[in-house]
């Protein structure tokens, strides 16, 4: 018959054991790995980043999967008893920053726009 299938597109008990592991190793699993992609495909079906021409949805994929994957080691199991909201937050955040860079509406952000107006003669 198969595998058998959960309610829940990612088993919340196994993605906590995943980065407790992860943790102890010092870098993420290829099972935490594509759990964290499955998470990201996930989130980024919900949002309206999408722009044919400056493509900010894969942008705004990317920065968010790149935060989880560096921002994973902050899972504190003491603390959180669910690891999906904990992750899903991450890459919310991550998605939502980079696309403010892209956009310029962050204040200090490390990408400065540079003006042409100063450099005419």
């Amino acid at each position: 018959m198969g595998a058998k299938r959960t309610k829940y597109y990612i088993d919340d008990d196994d993605l906590v054991y995943q980065l407790i592991l992860s943790q102890g190793k010092g870098f993420p699993t290829l099972k935490l790995a594509r759990m964290m992609i499955l998470i990201a495909d996930n989130f980024m079906r919900r949002l309206p980043y999408y722009n044919p021409m400056l493509e900010y949805e894969k942008d705004c994929y990317q920065g968010g999967l790149e935060r989880m994957l560096t921002n994973y080691v902050g899972f504190n199991p003491t603390k959180y008893t669910k690891g999906l909201p904990y992750m899903t937050e991450i890459m919310k955040r991550g998605a939502t920053l980079t696309f403010n860079q892209l956009t310029y509406k962050r204040v200090g952000s490390r990408l400065d726009m540079v003006s042409i107006e100063k450099y005419i003669i």
